[in-house]
């Protein structure tokens, strides 16, 4: 039935989008250039003897040229492999217009774009015929066009932790509900689609589609709950109960924790890849998808851990710097509220360099930041002292740092970062490993039964309490000790602290960049 239906597929997209979501047409320039490869296209399928291309060949020819190297776009043409594109994570600012090239547009069955910043989903969407799987969570959309509705094989659609306003006016229920394959709408954690959006979704879509909609309050990037409605309501149920909570209340030390933060079609690609272990979205959901990467990691055994130190800052800067962090007067201390109240730490708050470009040179948010700067101007000066030590290119390219004090960093993923990031942690946080005088291997504090041993040395290692351990590999996590160094590790990776039980306090600076051109992903530490 699936075949068919995908086979029948429309060639037009469906009613015309709300006119808040609308773009300008076309400029007669566009049209121009459209023409030019239509021609080519013509001649050259004549010359193979194939059939001249379609009206659709055409719109998805004019969208791709007249959203060429858009702004914030990749430069490069990832490969589809199998039919899914992976572009999550790139630091988009829109669709790149590769997408919508013939040749992939028919071919192209699963399309990633979540944790972008994605501001519009542009008409030429209805290019993708054969799309059963499209994620945009984790952008900054405020609507989705009508012409979703000419996606007639598209089984899953993901809009979570957008900017989506009420149903009304962001959604084209009309459309999504004439999508006959149509299983999953997520739409949680969007602020503007409250609980009352699920009766009005339910009633409008077809019993088979399952809604998430946040119930009670809306908005909350990682946590908060989830409703659902539609035959997959017990899958909707389970994923309210895990969701609950927020990230920050994620147990680290569990593989379930680490595998969270990366979204169902992630997890359901490195099902397939790593394990052989395909599945079918329309009758397998996260909760299950979960339930089985668990079960295939237990069956090969436990991740291998490596072991790796950052780089060292003299002994002069880190003791000006520890001081300054012990008696400046942090945020929670004036009583003021603070940055992101969902991270478990005893402060955390942000500092901008001086440079940083605002929409309102003269707004609130820049005189804020400035006066923000000032009051810890002495604590930027030595930070921006440590990074010179180590890395002279990047003391020049970090847009701002975060001051942490006793952060305990659940597993979670950088989404706003366009590249890799260095941390610093000071103070005495950390307890002397504990000898098993049974076995003779370190424990420390029942972060891990077994202390991990070295394999080229044979040397024990305990775990690197308070340190920053980061996925590297789907068998591997990397423990980064920070203690007194600098470490740079890429945050768009699943990374998390090491929980840390000395007597003494944890501080941690971290620097990173969320302006500027994107760093491509390609390792998750660089030692």
């Amino acid at each position: 039935m699936r075949d068919d239906a995908c086979a029948a597929a429309p060639d037009a997209a469906a009613t015309q989008q709300p006119a808040a979501c609308r773009g300008d047409p076309p400029t007669a320039h566009v049209n121009a250039c459209a023409a030019a490869p239509k021609a080519a296209a013509s001649q050259q399928a004549a010359a193979r003897g194939d059939d001249p291309p379609t009206a659709r060949d055409d719109a998805c020819a004019a969208t791709a040229i007249a959203t060429a190297a858009p702004e914030g776009a990749a430069t490069q043409l990832p490969q589809a492999e199998a039919g899914a594109l992976d572009l999550h994570a790139r630091a988009l600012s829109a669709v790149p217009h590769y997408v919508f090239t013939p040749a992939l547009a028919r071919s192209l069955t699963a399309l990633d774009l979540s944790r972008n910043k994605i501001t519009e989903v542009p008409e030429g969407i209805a290019c993708l015929t054969a799309l059963r799987t499209l994620d945009l969570s984790r952008n900054w959309l405020r609507c989705i066009p009508a012409a979703v509705g000419a996606l007639s094989c598209l089984e899953e659609l993901h809009l979570l932790s957008n900017g989506l306003h009420p149903i009304a006016r962001s959604l084209p229920v009309g459309a999504l509900a004439a999508l006959p394959l149509l299983r999953l709408l997520d739409v949680r954690f969007n602020v503007k689609v409250k609980a009352p959006a699920l009766l009005e979704l339910s009633a409008a879509l077809d019993a088979r589609v399952t809604v998430m909609v946040t119930p009670g309050r809306g908005g909350d990037q990682e946590g908060g709950g989830g409703g659902s409605s539609g035959d997959g309501a017990q899958q909707g149920q389970q994923q309210e109960r895990q969701e609950q909570e927020h990230a920050c209340d994620r147990d680290p030390t569990q593989l379930l924790s680490q595998l969270e933060p990366y979204s169902t079609p992630q997890l359901r690609r490195r099902l397939g890849d790593q394990f052989g272990n395909e599945t079918n979205p329309e009758d397998t959901g996260r909760e299950e998808v979960l339930l089985l990467l668990l079960q295939e990691y237990e069956k090969r055994g436990p991740r291998a851990v490596r072991q790796v130190r950052g780089h060292p800052i003299s002994a002069a800067t880190y003791a000006a710097m520890l001081t300054e962090l012990e008696t400046m007067q942090w945020p929670a201390q004036r009583n003021l509220p603070r940055e992101r109240p969902f991270v478990s730490a005893t402060d955390y708050f942000t500092l901008n360099r001086p440079d940083t470009r605002f929409s309102n040179a003269s707004g609130t948010k820049a005189t804020r930041a400035a006066a923000k700067l000032g009051r810890y101007q002495r604590i930027w000066d030595l930070a921006i002292q440590a990074m010179r030590e180590v890395d002279l290119e990047y003391a020049e390219q970090y847009s701002a740092i975060a001051l942490t004090h006793n952060f305990s960093g659940s597993p979670h993923i950088d989404t706003e970062n366009v590249g890799p990031f260095y941390g610093l942690s000071l103070g005495s946080y950390r307890k002397e490993a504990v000898v098993d005088a049974g076995c003779g291997k370190a424990q420390a504090g029942g972060y891990r039964k077994e202390a991990v041993v070295d394999a080229g040395s044979g040397d024990v290692q305990s775990p690197m309490e308070g340190a920053i351990c980061v996925e590297s590999g789907p068998f591997e996590v990397t423990e980064c000790d920070t203690l007194g160094r600098l470490a740079r590790v890429d945050g768009r990776f699943p990374h998390w602290v090491i929980p840390y039980f000395g007597n003494g306090d944890r501080y941690s600076v971290i620097y990173f960049r969320t302006e500027g051109p994107m760093t491509p992903i390609t390792t998750a530490t660089f030692y």
